[in-house]
């Protein structure tokens, strides 16, 4: 109990924040939603002192850095970040991208001292659902967290009260994971989100694509069914008018369909890139 206590105390003193760090297109509620259900679950699973994304973002603009979200969730950016919250702060970021009913999250606790992420958790879920769609894997991230920042808080500890002349004992038993497949604690990795995002936009202009070819197509069917012998050659049934019509619409979609390509090219080749990086 004693130590329980004191835990909770390093916790006070040293907090962790909970912070939005990116700005995606269509995602602002979403984030401030998934921001929220990890403050609460860093709550119930018993850690002290959480700072709510106001108090964060608050904390974080007074030093003079603005806004946290302007990081875009880039690993180099979050961990000024904890710096700029204090000597043994934990940040948590909360990094959402949104296509169309799909939420991408990435969420991180990172540390000032430059070391691995405490705890790392990569998911989808429901844009509509949201609380619902997050639950399980905000809870394990939460319970992955609260592991970590107790253990932290120990070696702090022990760091304070230990002799500088006390040998120094050897761990010989791996630390415990923490539960389930989805939370880990990896090398350095940067978001997912952006490369979700870059290869959604990729199907999404490939689709387009595809559909305007198929317009075009049927366009040129049109035409084509509307031919008739004419005494001077090949007729057709259209008028000047419909004929314009047809072949400006035509010409439109295949212009599109060419665009819409070439946009699909450009993105797989982003979406491609930061996949690799990561």
């Amino acid at each position: 109990m004693l130590f329980h206590a004191l835990t909770l105390v390093l916790h006070a003193a040293d907090p962790v924040a909970v912070a939005v760090t990116s700005e995606r297109p269509g995602a602002a509620e979403s984030s401030a939603q998934v921001a929220l259900s990890v403050q609460q679950a860093l709550k119930r699973e018993g850690v002290a002192g959480v700072r709510a994304p106001e108090e964060a973002a608050s904390a974080i603009a007074v030093t003079g850095f603005g806004d946290p979200k302007r990081c875009q969730g880039a690993s180099p950016c979050l961990k000024q970040l904890a710096v700029l919250l204090g000597e043994h702060a934990v940040l948590v970021s909360v990094d959402v991208g949104r296509l169309e009913s799909r939420l991408a999250v990435h969420l991180e606790a990172i540390t000032p001292g430059g070391g691995p992420a405490l705890a790392v958790a990569d998911f989808d879920a429901d844009a509509i659902k949201v609380e619902s769609s997050l639950a399980v894997n905000v809870t394990l991230f939460a319970r992955a967290v609260a592991k970590a920042v107790e253990a932290r808080a120990a070696e702090l500890k022990a760091a304070e009260v230990k002799p500088a002349d006390a040998p120094t004992r050897a761990e010989l038993t791996p630390p415990e994971k923490p539960e389930g497949p989805e939370v880990v604690a990896p090398a350095e990795k940067g978001s997912a989100v952006p490369a979700v995002v870059a290869t959604g936009v990729t199907v999404a202009a490939a689709a387009v694509a595809i559909g305007c070819a198929i317009a075009a197509e049927s366009v040129r069917g049109q035409y084509e069914r509307s031919k008739v012998p004419a005494v001077d050659g090949t007729g057709t049934t259209l008028t000047d008018a419909e004929l314009q019509a047809l072949a400006t619409r035509g010409n439109t979609l295949a212009t599109a369909s060419l665009v819409a390509a070439l946009g699909a090219g450009a993105t797989g080749t982003v979406a491609a890139v930061l996949w690799g990086i990561r």
